[in-house]
């Protein structure tokens, strides 16, 4: 009896142990983490994910669940704990952020034509600047015309460090404007070519009252205005007005005809004209009739200046000046010798040539002084272009060469030597002459 209760113990721990056997033999559930690492510290939000290779998983973050592929973005330590049946796994990390930095005051590519009070700070930590490498405090007042570079830096307690760079621009400076072709209160007998820009910004123009392009041309007789605005980038705004008549000229509007000594350009009556006396004839008209366009009128350029048979060299007072240029063929071509200090210039007429070459000489030398040359081109019936601005050149004072004055010197010198060393010899040779006659006439004696 007591065996038969033995056996059946034996069996019964048997069937238990073979119960029991299999879950003490299966391998234990992997469990991968993504998004964050053991010990990391990040300085921006991260998305945790996790999974288990068998089976599910759960998790929690600092004891809160949370779900796989949950973002995490305030800053802080923070314990992960991924849970299956059968295992678990701890993740610790941390986020803390890079420091904020924010500029107010001025923002990059600011351009404008204020003063300006750069601010800047930091959500944490310490925190400085620079202006174009210069150490800057917050909130100086920035007042100088120029380009400019703000660096900001902070730095936390960690010693993490951010940067921030700004640039902008201070132009308090307004367009400079430039008309060319007429002048205010200028008086004009013929077309005119007007020409405007400016050295930076936009710029428009209106003429009594109706959009105007540079470039264009103005012919019937009136009175006329000329409003010319640039504004630049920064909003500074610079207007020129130009008030000037076209009148009748009593001869068809042909005032280019050569044979009147004075010419209004726009800038004063200018007179003292003098002819050309090479291959320019003094009596050279407008009676050019040529295909020709706005561009060809205004298309003149000058190539060299020289004094009359010393081509290449330096214009001085000493002969007659030749300028040379290049203008559409048969178009005649006003010149303007203005020299600097005198609102009377020498006025020259020339018709270019074959190979749109034009060359113009002076009658008499130039003054000695410094000259700005403009010209502008003309055809039959007055028409002409702009009044263009071409080259500047120097006339230098006339320097009368001594070299054959020293030449004469040295010879007068050496004739007089030669009429001093014959003049000694014949001296000499009296003497001996007189002594021979001496002694002879004491030898009679």
């Amino acid at each position: 009896m007591m065996l038969d209760k033995l056996k059946k113990a034996t069996m019964v721990v048997a069937v238990s142990a073979l119960t029991v056997l299999p879950f003490a033999t299966n391998a234990l559930a992997a469990i991968s983490v993504t998004g964050v690492t053991n010990g990391a510290i990040y300085n921006d939000a991260r998305r945790i994910g996790f999974s288990a290779d068998s089976g599910s998983a759960t998790a929690t973050l600092n004891g809160t669940s949370i779900a796989n592929n949950t973002l995490v973005s305030n800053e802080g330590s923070y314990l992960l704990t991924v849970t299956t049946r059968s295992e678990f796994k701890n993740v610790r990390f941390s986020i803390d952020h890079l420091p904020v930095i924010t500029v107010s005051g001025v923002t990059n590519g600011l351009i404008t034509n204020q003063s300006v009070r750069p601010q800047f700070s930091a959500n944490e930590g310490s925190v400085s600047a620079t202006l174009n490498g210069v150490a800057f405090a917050s909130n100086t007042l920035v007042a100088t015309d120029g380009n400019y570079l703000l660096t900001v830096t902070a730095r936390d307690a960690a010693g993490q460090v951010t940067f921030s760079n700004t640039r902008f621009t201070i132009d308090k400076t307004a367009p400079v404007i430039t008309i060319n072709g007429v002048v205010n209160g200028g008086v004009y007998d013929s077309t005119v070519g007007i020409t405007y820009s400016a050295n930076e910004g936009a710029v428009a123009a209106s003429l009594n009252g109706s959009s105007f392009a540079s470039g264009s041309f103005v012919s019937s007789v009136g009175s006329y205005r000329l409003i010319v605005t640039a504004t630049d980038a920064a909003g500074n705004v610079s207007s020129r007005t130009v008030d000037f008549v076209i009148q009748d000229s009593g001869n068809g509007g042909n005032t280019t005809n050569n044979t009147y000594n004075t010419y209004n350009n726009g800038y004063s009556t200018y007179s003292n004209y003098v002819g050309a006396v090479s291959t320019a004839q003094a009596a050279e008209s407008t009676t050019n009739v040529i295909a020709y366009t706005e561009d060809d009128l205004k298309n003149i350029s000058i190539t060299d200046v020289y004094n009359v048979g010393d081509a290449g060299n330096n214009a001085d007072s000493c002969d007659n000046v030749t300028i040379v240029g290049k203008a559409k063929e048969g178009l005649l071509v006003i010149l303007y010798l203005k020299q600097d200090g005198s609102d009377v210039p020498v006025i020259g007429f020339v018709k270019a040539g074959a190979g749109d070459r034009f060359e113009f000489t002076t009658n008499e030398p130039l003054a000695d002084g410094n000259y700005t040359l403009y010209a502008k081109a003309a055809v039959e019936g007055g028409i002409t272009g702009p009044l263009l601005e071409l080259t500047k050149f120097t006339v230098n004072d006339c320097q009368v060469s001594y070299i054959w004055l020293w030449l004469l010197i040295i010879l007068a010198l050496i004739l007089l030597a030669l009429i001093i060393a014959w003049l000694s010899t014949r001296n000499k040779e009296e003497r001996e002459e007189d002594s021979d006659k001496d002694e002879n006439y004491r030898s009679r004696i």
